[in-house]
């Protein structure tokens, strides 16, 4: 293996880690504010964090895509100079309309008027989160292109545990949720701070901007922009919705739903991240590649699935009564990760052959069809019809997929699909048994030792899975250690 591919690969494996702790450390946070805050305190903060969310891919006119670009063929090259005016450029025109939409928000605030339910200290608020993750993105672009991505990783893992501890520190000291409001600006300012030092260390001094490379960045990242910021108001306008029509209290136990429906969504992400590596890069086996990240996919994640929808109630309650009123929103979009798991390996595979145009289809047709509805069924159903706009949306997209697979011949075996969502579906129906919840979930995860008995997950899908996480050696010692009883689970 060279040298290049040896650090393609570990620039890689660190961006996905990197991605992964900030998700783990995330859910850390919000379970912690459940706590401090309550439900409407949360509502507040994950309707500033929403709209944040919502402001800064679609101000960015996709130039971290196209800087990322740009910086990759200039360093590859070795021209340090056209790396410095590409970096300049996109640091100055991402400074002038983040500092344009930072004033334009500050000065609504400063003027004492409330937009859509959010209040002036609000808009303060969200104004700062966007200011610090805006200003940050270039950087993030920067050390992809020179494949430092520990950095990433570094500065994903010092900011995501210092929002925790300041966010606790500031709560108890407010007494307040705005506390957990100003926390949450430490993300953007990790990394702006770790680009900064990285710039002034290896690339100072910078160049003056240019019209050329500016006319480059814009020219490359609208194109990839409109389907991100399709796909970004898809993801955050229900929670904005919610709060916009229905208030902070049912703002808070739909996003604490919608947060436990994602760690769900994170289990087939996370398996497609290392199943299906470099689909591109293959010659063929693609479908066959699939195919297998989709089965193995659906059994991580249709038995979790079954469980948290059946015992979405105890599951809730676990972080505080009050958020058991979720439970119906968290069953509904529990039982969508198992379509959107499908829709997800096909998503991939349609973009590998380099089916760019039927990839922006199925993004649109999901996003549109949730904002849609996020603005006809949320007036009406508060988070319920949120929650109902989310799993259409969903539903539209497997559609379109299963409709798009045919056309590049992925044939889907919908009896072994319908065999792994049965033995969950069979076995959680000894809730009407009424046996404790522990235990009505642990009669549910036997669906893990069933698959591996019947055939439905084969030793070479579970090898192709070890291999993935834990790399060849270690499987292997692993196997040694423990063969008797992975015999015994999984016949050979």
């Amino acid at each position: 293996m060279s040298k290049s591919t040896i650090t393609v690969a570990r620039a890689s494996m660190y961006l996905y880690l990197s991605s992964l702790i900030g998700q783990v450390l995330g859910y850390i946070f919000w379970l912690v504010m459940m706590g401090l805050i309550g439900a409407e305190g949360l509502g507040y903060v994950a309707a500033i964090s929403s709209l944040s969310s919502l402001v800064v891919p679609l101000i960015s006119l996709g130039i971290s895509s196209s800087l990322a670009r740009y910086l990759g063929e200039a360093y590859g090259s070795n021209d340090l100079i056209k790396l410095k005016e590409y970096l300049s450029s996109a640091i100055a025109l991402t400074t002038i309309i983040t500092l344009m939409t930072f004033f334009l928000i500050d000065g609504i605030a400063m003027f004492n008027v409330s937009l859509a339910s959010y209040t002036p200290t609000m808009l303060l608020l969200t104004s700062a989160i966007i200011l610090l993750f805006s200003l940050s993105t270039p950087f993030g672009a920067l050390m992809i292109a020179l494949k430092r991505t520990d950095l990433i990783l570094l500065s994903n893992l010092v900011g995501g545990s210092l929002k925790i501890a300041l966010g606790i520190m500031l709560v108890v000291l407010t007494q307040s949720w705005v506390g957990a409001a100003i926390s949450y600006t430490i993300i953007g300012a990790s990394l702006m701070v770790t680009g900064l030092m990285f710039m002034y260390r290896h690339l100072r001094p910078l160049t003056k901007p240019s019209l050329d490379a500016l006319k480059d960045l814009l020219t490359a990242g609208l194109p990839v922009w409109l389907p991100g910021a399709i796909a970004t108001v898809g993801q955050h306008f229900g929670t904005v919705a919610v709060f916009g029509f229905k208030g902070a209290f049912e703002t808070g136990t739909y996003y604490v739903a919608l947060t436990v429906s994602g760690i769900l969504t994170s289990i087939p992400g996370s398996a497609f991240g290392v199943l299906v590596p470099t689909l591109a890069g293959l010659r063929d086996g693609r479908k066959r590649a699939t195919w297998r990240a989709i089965n193995v996919s659906l059994a991580l994640v249709t038995p979790i699935a079954i469980g948290v929808a059946v015992y979405s109630a105890k599951v809730l309650s676990l972080l505080g009564e009050v958020y058991a009123t979720g439970s119906p929103i968290l069953s509904m979009l529990a039982i969508t990760v198992i379509p959107q798991t499908i829709s997800m390996g096909i998503g991939g595979l349609i973009y590998a052959y380099g089916m760019y145009r039927e990839t922006l289809l199925l993004g649109m047709v999901t996003n549109v069809t949730r904002v849609v509805l996020y603005l006809t069924l949320t007036p009406l159903g508060g988070s319920y019809g949120a929650a109902i706009a989310m799993t259409t949306g969903t539903l539209a997209e497997f559609a379109a997929s299963l409709w798009l697979s045919k056309g590049i011949g992925l044939h889907m075996n919908w009896r072994h699909i319908a065999m792994l969502l049965m033995i969950p579906v069979m076995l959680g129906s000894s809730y009407a048994l009424n046996p404790p919840w522990i235990l009505g979930i642990l009669t549910i995860a036997l669906s893990y030792v069933l698959y591996p008995r019947i055939g439905l997950l084969t030793r070479e899908d579970l090898r192709y899975l070890a291999y993935g996480v834990l790399s060849k050696e270690v499987t292997i010692k692993v196997y040694n250690r423990f063969k008797d009883i992975i015999d015994l689970t999984i016949p050979p």
